[in-house]
């Protein structure tokens, strides 16, 4: 991880091949110096604390950056839906949305137990 460039919180296991995901991350700043949390299908499965405000107003999704500060692409797939909202979402809100988002786009229930 470079700091000093970007980042990063990402999920320890991989995601399942041709099947929809759902996956979240927050940001909020007033946990232990800034707190990063990567949510998959509704469950909290990363953690990345003492994480500085963003002060560039680059948010990347899918790719990171290189060395020299360019953007990588690194995701193999497609993105449905991207929802950015002015606060980090609770535990509860991110299960909530992934029960949502599932009826419009899987036929299988994939989303944590409320």
């Amino acid at each position: 991880m470079r700091p000093s460039i970007w980042t990063q919180v990402q999920d320890p296991a991989a995601y399942n091949l041709n099947q929809w995901n759902h996956a979240a991350v927050t940001y909020d700043s007033t946990i232990s110096s800034g707190t990063l949390k990567i949510y998959k299908n509704g469950a909290q499965v990363a953690t990345v604390n003492s994480i500085a405000a963003p002060t560039n107003g680059k948010v990347i999704v899918g790719n990171h950056l290189n060395s020299s500060g360019s953007a990588v692409t690194g995701m193999d797939g497609s993105l449905a839906v991207v929802q950015i909202y002015y606060r980090a979402l609770s535990a509860q809100e991110i299960k909530q949305n992934c029960f949502a988002q599932q009826g419009r786009f899987s036929g299988t229930n994939i989303c944590a137990a409320p």
